[in-house]
Order: C-alpha cells, then structure tokens, then sequence
C-alpha cells in the first residue's frame, strides 16, 4: 500500500494582504517531473503541502511555480515584474521564514502569463520542512487631488497621528480643464489592502481648522511615477476627492 507523506510545507504572506489568504497559487514548475518522483500537492487551508512516497527516494529539491489569482498583486508586490519571473532558491539551512527580494532574485522570461515567481526549496533527507516565504507590498506617495471648493485653495489634510504631514503642491488642471489643488504625503505610505491611515480634509476657520471630510480615501492600486524629475525612484497614487 502506497503511504504518502508530508515532505514540505509551503506558506505564503504578503504585509498588502495582512492575514488575509495571499492571492497566489502553487503548482509544480514540472508537473510531469513531479508525478515520476512520485510527489503530490495539496492544499491546506492557506498552505501548500508536497507529500512523498514514504518507499520512493525523495528528489533533493522541489521546484513550485507561484501563480498570481488576482491582477493587483504585481502592482502591489515589491520587485514583481509582468514581463519576467522571478527565481528563488531556498537552500537548507537558512532561517524557513525567508523574507523575498525579488528585485535581487534571479529572472526568467514571463513565457506563461501570471507567474509571480519560481521557487527551487530544499528538503531535507529525512522528515519534513516547513517554509513561509513573505513577500513585500510597495510604498507609494498619496496625492489628493481636490476638486470644487474654490478649486481646493486653502485645503490641507491632517493626520490624526501626527506621523505623516502632507505638502501642498499647488494647483493643477486636470485633462478635462478641471482646476484641482494637490496635497501629496511627505512621505511614501506602505500599500495595504485595508490600510491603518485615517486622513481628514480641513480648511481654515475663524476659530480654527475646519474639517471638511473627516476620513479621506486611501490609496488604490493604480500606482505611477510622480511628474517632477527624480520622481521615478518612488510611486505615487492619485486620489480624487470633490468637495460641493
């Protein structure tokens, strides 16, 4: 009788998603190779699970093809590029909570759409390995891009916190000819997916700042280069708000 058993325990996070499942499938990168080593994924919950033959050699390695179920999370992912895949080797003997670089990892041409990465993992000779590979969310600046209001002159957004100060960039002309006024983050802001900042919209008062929207937007995942020279080095997102 055939007995399999657990041989590597692949988990998957990602700081955008937080504790929610990361949108990414795991599949063998040789799904022919993988069955005549006699090997078998499963999925546990939010975990992969690469089973073996207890009377089969097991391979020295496992490579897995990390897949993206959701179109945002190239935009959302550190390093992660549309047009290349990145290759990771997790040797033995390094921490199994391995934090991914993908801008150091080494690529592939994307020749089928949607891998996010190719992982090449270790086993061990005996036994199992468990393995959490973390991915990183980008950070980005947040541009508010205030309408109406008398073009949004005199607005300023003010973070409850105090950590993040937000600088007024001055007016702008939409595509349409609509006049705005911009008011961009110091500060690039970690991308989440339900993000911790809570902004407000004020404006002056006679007896003080007036709030105007006590929680603004926060960032979506359209991000892009800021205008200005240098901008490249970091993302911007845009965030259109239109105060009557």
């Amino acid at each position: 009788m055939t007995t399999y058993a657990p041989i590597l325990s692949l988990k998957l996070a990602h700081t955008y998603y937080g504790v929610d499942r990361v949108p990414v499938a795991v599949m063998p990168a040789d799904p022919a190779g993988f069955d005549r080593a006699g090997l078998l994924l499963r999925w546990r919950g939010v975990e992969a699970v690469v089973l073996a033959d207890r009377a089969d050699d097991r391979p020295a390695s496992v490579t897995l093809d990390l897949v993206a179920e959701a179109p945002q999370l190239f935009a959302v992912t550190r390093g992660a590029d549309w047009n290349e895949v990145s290759l990771l080797e997790i040797p033995a003997g390094i921490d199994d909570v391995a934090y991914v670089d993908l801008f150091r990892a080494g690529k592939i041409s994307q020749m089928v759409s949607k891998r996010l990465a190719r992982a090449e993992i270790a086993l061990p000779q005996e036994g199992g390995r468990e393995v959490t590979l973390r991915f990183d969310a980008v950070d980005a600046l947040w541009a508010y891009v205030v309408t109406g209001g008398e073009s949004g002159s005199g607005f300023s957004v003010f973070d409850p916190t105090g950590k993040v100060e937000f600088d007024a960039l001055g007016p702008r002309t939409l595509p349409d000819g609509t006049a705005a006024h911009v008011l961009r983050s110091a500060v690039p802001i970690a991308a989440r997916a339900r993000p911790p900042e809570r902004f407000a919209l004020q404006r002056p008062g006679p007896f003080g700042p007036e709030t105007v929207i006590p929680v603004l937007p926060a960032a979506g995942t359209g991000f892009r280069n800021p205008d200005e020279p240098g901008g490249a080095a970091c993302l911007q997102s845009d965030i259109f708000v239109t105060v009557w």
